[in-house]
């Protein structure tokens, strides 16, 4: 796994017999329940591959078609289809996405076996039900949150109320329909799962060594928030008489509580070392460690969590994940500039204002403010 990203983050699709050699050696010792396992890790890699260029780069997705070699190879056929010697460009491309596939797939299947999505889902979906016995009444609500947005500060949320509008109607006040669940006092509170997918742990982890070789001191194969979820309640008052009660409960139970960051009071990031993160979100971050297993749990406002999903700022969520993109993902993992030559570079600022702008429309604020 630890050797799988290292190559990814260094491999670029120039001809190296020592890289083929060390890949083809690896395939050598598969049988063949390890190339069942490597195909389907190889449909899901395409799968997410795919996604993000779908989600965040669809007006500049034709430049990322894979080369028609690569299209539908099994993974014990990658290296022989694309492994070709040679210069010019459309070879480069075609080396580069036989090995970016074959290491992404390894080091996919490599996490499923260690620590599955299923695994992570399963012990998310545990925990639920335990908070749900010791703190929730038993039914769901479905309510209606409206949310008043300021056009002048990115349309960040200024106003919030549930169930009844105060405001006149206005193209400036959404209404938001959500499903709660109940505090045993009547508060309610969205559930939201973040349990990280297979995925975007590799993308993680690739980010977390270039932070390491950069002097960070945090373990780069260590990912805190495999295990995640977001809990939004209607003010910070709630929210925190909510981690009160819940640091409680998990020690009476033998585990552990810790509210590791916060930063609604003041104007810092949540971390200050991912420079991607932006003092405009604001959250409670607590690390629980109950029955052995580590969770990190997100608490939020009603009025913070609509601004992440429906302002044009930097506290914007998918905002926040492009920059993650254009920055580290895309240039350092999945399409270098240097082999996708279309792209000139991801510091291109035309590019960058284009991806941003596509984001940004699909909020559907008819009107010319950006972030």
């Amino acid at each position: 796994m630890q050797r799988n990203i290292k190559d990814l983050l260094g491999w670029r699709g120039v001809y190296d017999v020592d890289f083929l050699k060390r890949q083809q050696a690896w395939l050598d010792r598969c049988g063949d329940a390890d190339l069942v396992r490597l195909n389907d890790a190889l449909d899901r890699v395409r799968f997410h591959r795919g996604a993000l260029i779908r989600e965040y780069a669809w007006p500049i997705a034709l430049k990322f078609e894979p080369v028609s070699e690569m299209h539908n190879a099994r993974f014990e056929e990658l290296l022989r289809r694309g492994y070709v010697h040679g210069d010019g460009s459309l070879k480069m491309r075609r080396r580069f996405e036989a090995g970016s596939l074959f290491l992404l797939a390894s080091a996919y299947s490599h996490i499923e076996l260690v620590d599955s999505e299923r695994n992570v889902r399963d012990d998310l979906l545990e925990f639920m039900d335990f908070l749900s016995s010791k703190l929730f009444l038993p039914d769901s609500e479905e309510i209606t949150v409206w949310t008043k947005h300021n056009p002048r500060k990115h349309f960040r949320v200024d106003g919030v109320t549930i169930n009844t509008n105060l405001w006149r109607r206005s193209r400036y006040v959404r209404e938001n329909e959500v499903v709660c669940r109940l505090l045993s006092d009547g508060t309610y509170v969205i559930f939201l799962d973040r349990g990280k997918l297979t995925f975007d742990t590799i993308l993680k982890t690739g980010k977390q060594v270039i932070n390491h070789e950069s002097g960070s001191k945090k373990d780069p194969y260590h990912i805190r928030d495999r295990r995640g979820m977001r809990l939004v309640f209607p003010t910070w008052n709630d929210a925190d008489r909510f981690a009160t009660r819940l640091e409680q409960l998990i020690t009476s139970f033998g585990g552990s509580f810790l509210r590791r960051k916060s930063n609604i009071e003041g104007n810092g990031r949540m971390e200050q070392e991912n420079r991607h993160s932006s003092p405009d979100f604001k959250a409670i971050k607590c690390a629980v460690v109950w029955e052995g297993k580590s969770l990190e749990i997100l608490l939020m406002a009603f009025e913070e969590y609509f601004t992440s999903t429906l302002s044009t700022g930097n506290a914007n969520h998918e905002l926040y994940r492009l920059g993650q993109l254009l920055d580290v993902y895309f240039p350092s993992m999945l399409f270098p500039a240097e082999v996708y030559r279309s792209v000139r570079s991801w510091k291109n600022l035309a590019i960058r204002r284009l991806l941003i702008d596509y984001q940004v429309s699909r909020l559907g604020w008819r009107t010319g403010h950006r972030s």
